[in-house]
């Protein structure tokens, strides 16, 4: 292994003042061989060929939980008009076509 070089000069010997020295290494000496860099990319490929499905799934189920939460109350005020409907011996409620979808929704 080779041992490190200091940071503070550049290629041509020159010292680096201040906050750049760290921006003066050589870089024809790269700190990550290219080895290192294809495990790198390769584990990075796995990670996020594993790991983006898991997620789309995980945002799938939240969103899907935050719908059905959001139409409990169009669906309790649907059963207690039904009911009200029901007990009156009205004839039964019509709703509208986009009513009928929610319904179509609820009971997927």
């Amino acid at each position: 292994m080779r041992a490190p070089r200091d940071r503070s000069q550049q290629a041509g010997g020159q010292a680096c003042a201040g906050r750049l020295g760290a921006l003066c290494a050589d870089l024809s000496n790269p700190a990550v061989s290219q080895a290192e860099a294809a495990g790198s990319v390769r584990a990075l490929a796995v990670a996020s060929a594993v790991g983006g499905p898991v997620l789309l799934v995980a945002f799938a189920f939240v969103c899907w939980t935050l719908v059905g939460r959001s139409l409990q109350p169009v669906s309790r005020l649907r059963s207690g008009a039904e009911e009200i409907a029901a007990r009156a011996g009205a004839p039964k409620l019509s709703f509208d076509p986009l009513v009928r979808k929610i319904e179509a929704l609820l009971e997927a």
